[in-house]
This record gives structure tokens, sequence and C-alpha cells, in this order.
């Protein structure tokens, strides 16, 4: 009898970070420079689907309707969201490559000591690429290799991991997720750990294929820090059908946008906040859409009227296609005829609208408008112009770091880490047959 496993382990040191560019921030906007855009491949969609669902998570970690809890789980503070490490990423696939490949089980620590230059050579998770000739040894049964760490692995690829979260046999990175974030006290070391405001930069590694211990192997390495983007992630899910839900994270120190748009096909579509609270949110969008390939990417214009996208160069297929493609097809809604103006921004609560000019057929920022502030608590005043008066008291965005500005950028707060070591596997099921659980 074989138990499904499920991983989760973090090594904390001791570390500080200011709000200065030198902290992390120059560091992670190198590693992406345009937040969405695939480097090297990284991330695919089903990581990407991930970290969709991961900040989903962090921005209300207690929904139980919305699957970001269980009813057996503890509540968890809601969190900044997390932002994509290449390095990170590109560790954390071939170890699922690597373990799918070969025929190893659900294990953080290598089935074999890995060669040091497997982020050099571009490995792909092969034994020839991977292993040190007679190391290995790749079985269903040990349930942890007792090969390199996982901190060696990831050091290999220019990546310093203070945590890991795996899993192995789910439909996808979606499900996944829910799998992770519903877990029960005490074993819910991947629900901490992914909702820790200690965590602020993760990679994520999915392979798929047939032959092994398991089908799918997804993990993650996580670390502090980062930069911080105001549209970190976004997806569509399923990855194919005509029945498309599309999701978006916004994370923005001064409340809501002003509007959050669907390009599909050069077609606006407006969506509206599933989850989180106005600075920190995920935007769904339910459409059915034509079979064949479509492409879609994602505007938002915050409270000052700054404009956004994601990607921030290219668009994302969806239907028959989900692929990144350089092209992007010009938005209905932004598209104007000269001398044309417009109110634009909420004009409730605290707010008042502004108004927007057509500049070379294209309309330019909002001007002259009160956007939404944070909101102070007893005051009886709709600050953040959401509709509701003095939520969520005390304020939402006292551990959220530094504001996010026009250059989709910011530096992390000051954060100090303890020292302490986890380690839990979680008994949650049984499978018929290596390979699916």
């Amino acid at each position: 009898m074989i138990w499904k496993l499920v991983w989760a382990i973090v090594i904390v040191s001791v570390f500080m970070s200011a709000c200065e560019p030198k902290d992390g921030f120059e560091l992670s906007k190198s590693e992406e420079a345009l937040a969405g855009v695939p480097l090297d491949g990284f991330p695919n969609y089903q990581e990407r689907l991930m970290l969709t669902a991961i900040n989903r998570a962090r921005s209300d970690p207690n929904n139980v309707l919305l699957s970001t809890a269980g009813e057996c789980s503890d509540d968890r503070s809601a969190q900044k969201p997390m932002m994509h490490s290449h390095k990170a990423a590109r560790a954390a696939r071939f170890h699922s490559a690597c373990l799918q490949k070969n025929g190893g089980g659900l294990s953080h620590d290598a089935y074999c000591t890995l060669k040091p230059d497997i982020a050099e050579t571009n490995c792909d998770g092969a034994l020839e690429c991977a292993c040190e000739p007679g190391s290995q040894h790749f079985n269903c049964e040990e349930m942890g290799g007792q090969g390199t760490s996982p901190w060696r692995r990831c050091a290999y690829f220019g990546f310093g991991a203070t945590g890991e979260v795996g899993a192995a046999g789910y439909a996808d990175g979606w499900q996944t997720v829910i799998g992770w974030m519903t877990e029960c006290a005490p074993h819910d070391g991947h629900r901490k750990m992914l909702s820790s405001k200690n965590m602020g930069r993760i990679g994520l590694g999915y392979h798929g294929g047939s032959g092994g211990c398991f089908d799918t192997f997804y993990f993650g390495e996580l670390t502090s820090g980062g930069a911080i983007y105001c549209l970190p992630a976004g997806v569509h899910y399923p990855e194919t059908g005509t029945e498309i839900d599309f999701y978006l994270n916004y994370y923005h120190l001064e409340g809501a946008p002003q509007s959050v748009e669907l390009v599909l096909d050069g077609d606006c579509h407006s969506m509206q906040r599933e989850i989180g609270t106005p600075g920190n949110a995920i935007y769904k969008l339910s459409l059915t859409i034509e079979p064949g390939c479509h492409e879609y990417w994602f505007l938002v214009f915050d409270a000052a009227g700054l404009r956004y996208v994601y990607p921030e160069t290219g668009s994302w297929g969806v239907g028959d296609c989900s692929g990144y493609n350089l092209s992007l097809t010009s938005a209905s809604c932004e598209t104007c005829q000269a001398d044309q103006q417009r109110p634009c921004g909420p004009d409730r609560g605290a707010c008042q609208a502004g108004t927007q000019d057509c500049v070379d057929g294209l309309w330019a920022a909002c001007q002259g408008g009160i956007g939404p502030a944070q909101e102070i608590c007893e005051d009886s005043i709709d600050n953040n112009c959401d509709g509701n008066t003095d939520e969520d008291c005390p304020g939402q965005y006292s551990d959220f770091g530094c504001l996010c500005g026009p250059e989709h950028g910011a530096r992390p707060l000051n954060v100090a880490f303890v020292v302490g070591l986890l380690l839990i596997a979680i008994r949650k099921g049984r499978r018929s047959k290596p390979g699916r659980h």
C-alpha cells in the first residue's frame, strides 16, 4: 500500500531587507524585466496558472467557498502577492522533470548526486546530464531521495531558496494549489508557507509525462524579497476549450483601480473583483468563446490613471492554443477621436471623477480626479471608494511594503525572519498504482 504524500520544507534564516534599490529590487527586475513575458520558456502555462492561483489565495486565504481554505484550515492573514523568479523556476522545473523522467517518487532531495553544471548545460532532467555516474537510485517506494538537497540544487541555478513546496499526480496547477491551500492543521505546511509574509519570490516548475511513479510533478522554490509588480500574474483556465475563466492579480497600495479590462481579439471586456481587497485582489471574467485560437491581454488603469498591461508586451493565446505571442491587437476601449473627452475614475465615496483627453487616437491618463485612498477607520467615510465604509479595520495595508509606481516595481519593506526548520509529510489519501493519486 502506497500513501499519497505531499511535502513542505522550509529553512528560514535571519535576514533584513530595506526599502532600498540594492535590496532585492535590481536583481528581481533583471530576472524578469517585463512582467508576464516568458524568458527561455519560463513560466509555461501550468506554472503561470500556479502563480496566479497562489496569489489569489494569498489575497484572501480563508475563503472556503472559493477554495482558498478548507473547512478544517486554520485562519491565515492576507499577504501581498509573490513574484515570479526565473532562476527559481529553472530549479523547480528541472527537479520535476528529473523525478518524472527517471521514475522517482515525491521527494525534496534528488535520487542521485546531481552534477554541479546542470544549469550551465541546461539539463532537461534526463539521467545522463543530471546525475553523477553510479549515484542514482530512483524508485517509487522510497519517498525521499537521499541525494542532493533542494538548497544545493537551487544554488546551482543561482537561487538562494529558503523554502520548497511539492506535489505530484494532480490534474493541473490550479488543483495543485487548492490541495496545498486547503490543508488541515497540524499537517498544513504548504498552506503556512504559501501564505507567509516572509515569502516574496517564487519559481514554479511543472513537468508531465507518462511511465514514471507519477504522471505530473509540481514544485516551487521560495524566498523573501523581490520587486513588486502591480500586475504580477494573469491566466486563463482551463487551458483549452470554449468555456473560459480569465484571472488577473492586481496589487497597489493606493487601492482599487479605475478599470480592469480583458482585451480579447481587440475587444474590451470589463472584469470584476472576485476575491481580496481593493488593492490586493484577483479580478475575474467568465466568457464563452468561439472555437479556434484567440489572443488576449489585460489592461488596467490604476487610481491615478496610470496605465498597466499584462503581459507587459505581447499577448497570450486561448481556445485551441495557450502560448505566448509577440503580436498585440489594439484595444477597442483605448481608441478615440480627436478633441474627444470623457470622465474617468470612480465618482463615489470620497472619490471624484476626472477627465481623459484623446491624444493621437488613444485616451491619455486621467486628470483632475480624486482617486481612492487607504481606508481610515472610524471616520464614516468611504475612503477607498469601494462602496463600503470603515471596512476591514485595522487597515489592510500595514504589511504590504512599498507603493507600486509607474515602473511596475517597488522595493520590499523591512522584514526580519526567524530561524527554523519545518519538515512535514502528509498522509492524504491513497493511490491504486504507481503514477496516480
